[in-house]
């Protein structure tokens, strides 16, 4: 029988995210305001020609605007399929890219070197450091925010349970 889970983890914006997209909320009104005022000066001075570049450079900084603001949202899938651990980072929901897959049966709870992180922001609560040697990625400490049912999942196929 297969055992196949997949679990779905956010990661907390860092504070530079956070004052970007403050930046850019307080941006938003200004280039507003700035497209409506062009708008009516170009109505004013008879300039209709003008009105369509405004509205189409409008919506090209919207549309920017929109990309970056969306563009911190990042998001960790955990996909765990008869012992392997499929790890792959999700950006604004568009772009996919594999971070790490591994094999569960070489790993070692308690080692400590070079940390991968892939998840929430490291607190030590949930977090779970998994040890791996041999990946692509040399030797690799993995931090990593498992469930409940993952944990299940995932016990059988190590040394020491997590």
């Amino acid at each position: 029988m297969d055992n196949f889970y997949e679990q779905i983890v956010k990661q907390k914006l860092s504070p530079t995210a956070r004052s970007v997209r403050l930046i850019i909320l307080m941006l938003c009104p200004v280039i507003a305001f700035l497209m409506f005022w062009g708008v009516a000066s170009c109505l004013a001075y008879n300039l209709s020609g003008l009105i369509i570049v405004i509205g189409l450079g409008g919506f090209a900084i919207g549309f920017g605007l929109y990309r970056v603001f969306t563009g911190f949202e990042t998001e960790y899938e955990y996909t765990f399929t008869n012992g392997e651990l499929d790890i792959d980072k999700i950006v604004a929901k568009r772009k996919r890219e594999r971070v790490v897959s591994l094999k569960l049966r070489e790993a070692d709870i308690n080692f400590r070197g070079k940390s991968l992180f892939c998840g929430k922001w490291y607190d030590g609560k949930n977090s779970v450091k998994l040890h791996f040697s041999g990946t692509k990625l040399g030797e690799i400490t993995l931090h990593f925010d498992p469930n409940e049912r993952l944990k299940e999942c995932v016990n059988p196929y190590l040394k020491n349970k997590i």
